[in-house]
Order: structure tokens, then C-alpha cells, then sequence
């Protein structure tokens, strides 16, 4: 009641209220942000470990199960699940809604470290990572044509990529699949064994052999220059032309113990 008889007595003020809540309502619908993907922090937490040439039961063996049993000790963990495929380990952990996920990360990393000696010399080192809404893509799309498979592939790492990255309020712009292009290097078995080789010999002249080397620098005046050793494959011819091994026991070779290609897959 006092409501209606302030409005019949005081008309003026009432409406001018009625106006100024209306005014700030519509300033702060205005001021009011949208977003897609709110910033919430998920307390889950997951180690990527890369195994290369070890298919999935000797990688849940080796990598996934010593992982997992030093995780889930851990103090508010809620659940710990995996996978174990070919190359690849995944280990997911989600612990209790409240728990602070960057101490959740740097405990993970700290058991990981603990059993680092324990693991395979030859994974590569853990990746641990807590789950991250606003890194989901937010727009994805597929580039097809009538040109080879590894062609489209570079067409989108190096035009289309490069000019959606540049577009503004894109903060990253990842590019999967497609083919990419490699040296296959198929080796004669009994021309290795006639020049007393390995397959680790090989291994070995190829990598140590395929690298740039910075080599210093050369001042002038009030110039610098710096300088380095280019050692990387450019051609195939560098490949089948390379030096294996020089000595009284070993020589390099030029003879036809492999043969190269340069396949598109």
C-alpha cells in the first residue's frame, strides 16, 4: 500500500527511479560478458609419455603401470585411468573438486621425476599437463583438393594457418593430419655383413652426421657476424653418398649397401 500511495503522491520521484533502475540494468546487461568456455579449472591432471617403436602391451608394461602406481598415492586423488597405445601412454588423474591444481600438477611431476630412472631408457620425457577448457577448440574445419595428400598438408601449415593466426582474438591454430614427407632407407643385409656393419653403425653416421653446428662469430668493426657449420641433409644424393665409417677396419662406403626413396606417406 505505501508503494501506491508514494507513486499517487510523488509521481515524479517514483518515476524517476522506475527510469534509473532501468538505465543501470541496461548498463550493466551491456557490461556483461559471454563467453563459450567460462574459465573453471577441472581438478584433472595427465601424463603423456612417448615410447617410439614399442607397441601397446609392452608400453602399458613398461611405462603405463609404474606411472600409475606412483600417481594414485597421491593425496586427493578420486580416480586413475589409461591408456596404452602404440608410441603412446596416457595416464588421466582426476582428483577431489576443490583441491589446488597447480600444487595437484607439481606433486605429479614430482613423483614422475622420483621414477624416471625406473622407466625405459628410451621414452622420451613425461608430459604432465592439467586439463585446460579455454585450450579446446573453439572452431574446426577441413581442407580437401584435388592435389596430392602432402601438398594440401603444407598448403595448411603454411598459408592457411598462417594467415588465421593473424586474424585477431585467435590465440593458436593447430594443423593435424594430413602426410608428411620422408626418407625410407632400406639397407642390403649381406653388404653390411661384407663390410662388417650394423644397423647401429648406420643409425649413428645418420645422426651424427644430419645437424647444424654453430661455429662461432666474426666481429668487424661494429659488426657481428655469426657462423655456422651446415651439416643437414639436403639431397638424397647426401644420403647415399655418406661416409659410414673410415679406419683400417672399417672404410667408408659409396657401394650400394642401401638404396634410398623419397616417398610422399
Amino acid at each position: 500500500m505505501w508503494l501506491t500511495a508514494a507513486a499517487i503522491r510523488r509521481p515524479v520521484l517514483v518515476s524517476m527511479a522506475i527510469l534509473a533502475l532501468v538505465v543501470l540494468g541496461w548498463r550493466a546487461y551491456q557490461d556483461l560478458t559471454v563467453e563459450l568456455y567460462p574459465k573453471v579449472d577441472f581438478p584433472i591432471v595427465t601424463v603423456t609419455t612417448v615410447y617410439p617403436g614399442a607397441d601397446p602391451a609392452e608400453v602399458e608394461t613398461e611405462v603405463t603401470k609404474p606411472i600409475e602406481e606412483n600417481v594414485s598415492t597421491i593425496a586427493n586423488v578420486n580416480y586413475v585411468t589409461s591408456r596404452s597405445l602404440q608410441n603412446y601412454s596416457i595416464v588421466t588423474i582426476e582428483f577431489e573438486l576443490g583441491t589446488n591444481l597447480d600444487d595437484a600438477v607439481a606433486e605429479v611431476r614430482t613423483r614422475i621425476a622420483a621414477i624416471r630412472s625406473q622407466l625405459p631408457p628410451g621414452i622420451q620425457d613425461p608430459v604432465v599437463a592439467k586439463f585446460d577448457v579455454s585450450a579446446l577448440p573453439v572452431l574446426s574445419f577441413g581442407v580437401t583438393g584435388n592435389r596430392p595428400a602432402w601438398q594440401i598438408k603444407k598448403l595448411a601449415d603454411d598459408v592457411i594457418a598462417e594467415r588465421l593466426a593473424r586474424v585477431p582474438g585467435v590465440a593458436r591454430v593447430v594443423v593435424t593430419g594430413g602426410d608428411q614427407r620422408e626418407i625410407q632407407i632400406n639397407l642390403h643385409k649381406d653388404r653390411l655383413a661384407a663390410y662388417n656393419l650394423t644397423l647401429s653403425d648406420i643409425v649413428w653416421a645418420l645422426s651424427a652426421s644430419n645437424f647444424n653446428l654453430p661455429a662461432g662469430f666474426i666481429r668487424e668493426t661494429r659488426q657481428e657476424y655469426l657462423i655456422r657449420s651446415m651439416g643437414k641433409f639436403t639431397s638424397l644424393d647426401e644420403i647415399r653418398n655418406l661416409v659410414i665409417r673410415t679406419g683400417d677396419r672399417r672404410s667408408g662406403l659409396n657401394a650400394p649397401f642401401a638404396w634410398v626413396m623419397s616417398p610422399m606417406s
